[in-house]
């Protein structure tokens, strides 16, 4: 930085199903309600301002009820974190094969 009164302004990416599923694998069903721009802010250092927080999901297709979750938690996010904004993926089909019985079925990644 030139000038010591600016302030280094950081943008940070986050993939929000490997973040959802990486956190439930280490600490269950307790962080499930995060909020992603006070988690962002508490990595910065002094001298850093948030500038954004890009979030990158997809519609879940496990069920109607965890799409209906999913998408409280994306709004609940909207209302409160200013600097938030979604970007929408789409799953795409992957055929797989039972190693057991042979029989092919569809997941989705």
């Amino acid at each position: 930085m030139n000038n010591l009164a600016e302030k280094q302004r950081v943008i940070v990416y986050i993939d929000g199903y490997n973040l959802y599923y990486g956190q439930r694998a280490v600490f269950g069903e307790k962080y499930k309600w995060l909020d992603l721009q006070a988690l962002s802010e508490s990595f910065l250092h002094p001298g850093m301002e948030l500038v954004k927080v890009k979030y990158f999901t997809a519609i879940t297709k496990i069920t109607n009820a965890s799409k209906q979750r999913q998408a409280i938690y994306l709004k609940a996010l909207q209302a409160h974190c200013d600097r938030l904004e979604i970007f929408y993926g789409r799953f795409l089909s992957k055929p797989r094969r039972c190693r057991s019985c042979n029989m092919e079925y569809t997941t989705f990644e």
